[in-house]
């Protein structure tokens, strides 16, 4: 399991008193996914907000140019 999705299993008191080894495999898996994905889709959106950033500095740039 990767180091970011164990620590926010950990940060959301899903791993404490033992909450997570009650769980079967099947609720386990999913909720990785869901960690998975839920990162997959916040990198996606800073992604797409720097590049945006970036349009809009060189926007300035060329308006501080002409």
């Amino acid at each position: 399991m990767n180091e970011l999705i164990e620590h926010c299993l950990y940060e959301s008191g899903l791993t404490a008193d033992g909450c997570w080894d009650e769980l079967d495999d099947y609720a386990k898996e999913a909720i990785e996914r869901f960690a998975r994905l839920l990162v997959q889709e916040c990198l996606a959106e800073k992604e797409e907000r720097e590049i945006a950033l970036q349009e809009l500095a060189d926007q300035e740039q060329e308006l501080n140019l002409e």
